[in-house]
C-alpha cells in the first residue's frame, strides 16, 4: 500500500529546512584571547596591563544571534611595562592580588550581537558590567569602562584614575 502524497510533506519540509546547527564552545585561553586594561595616570598618561593566566568559554550560536561567556582571570598574572607600577597595581591599594586572587565575568550577548550584559566579580564585589562588542571578520573585541570605586578599589587615585577600560579580544575559528 502506498502512502498518500500529503504524508510525505513533513519529510520534504524537513529536508528543505535542516535542523539548526548546535552552539559551539570556544575556549578562552591566553593562546586564543587577550584580556587587558588601560588606566590613565594623572588623567593623561595611559597605563596598560595584560593578564597572562585565565580560562573561560564562549558559547556561540552559529547564526551569531546569541552567546554566553564565562571567564576567570588570575589576578596575579598581570604584566605591565613598568615593574614598579605593576607591583603597585597588584598590591593592597588596587587589585590586592594576595587577598583577591581571581576575577570572574559571566554574561550573555544581546540579540543584535553588539553587547554583552553580565556581572564582574572583582575585589570581592559583584556588580553588573556591560561590554560593547565589535566584530571584524572572525575577530571579536569586547570593551567597557568601569569606575574603580564601584568595586571598592579606592587606592592610588593619581596612578590609576577613577575609570579603568577593560578590553577582551579573541578570534573565533571558522568551523
Amino acid at each position: 500500500m502506498r502512502s498518500p502524497f500529503w504524508l510525505m510533506l513533513p519529510l520534504a519540509a524537513a529536508m528543505l529546512h535542516p535542523a539548526a546547527a548546535a552552539p559551539r564552545d570556544i575556549a578562552l585561553t591566553p593562546q586564543s584571547a587577550e584580556i587587558g586594561f588601560r588606566a590613565y595616570a594623572l588623567a593623561l598618561f595611559p597605563v596598560d596591563g595584560v593578564f597572562h593566566r585565565f580560562s573561560g568559554t564562549l558559547t556561540l550560536d552559529p547564526e551569531l544571534a546569541a552567546c554566553t561567556v564565562t571567564v576567570t582571570v588570575e589576578t596575579g598574572s598581570l604584566s605591565m611595562d613598568d615593574r614598579a607600577v605593576e607591583q603597585a597595581v597588584l598590591g593592597p591599594g588596587l587589585l590586592d592580588a594576595a587577598a583577591f586572587p581571581a576575577m570572574t565575568y559571566a554574561g550573555q550577548c544581546a540579540a543584535d550581537g553588539k553587547s554583552i550584559a553580565g556581572t564582574l566579580t572583582m575585589h570581592g564585589v559583584t556588580r553588573p558590567l556591560a561590554l560593547q562588542v565589535q566584530r571584524d571578520g572572525s575577530k571579536y573585541v569586547a570593551q567597557s569602562a568601569l569606575r574603580r570605586a564601584d568595586w571598592g578599589i579606592r587606592g592610588q587615585p593619581v596612578l590609576a584614575g577613577p575609570t579603568i577600560r577593560i578590553k577582551v579580544s579573541t578570534t573565533v575559528p571558522v568551523p
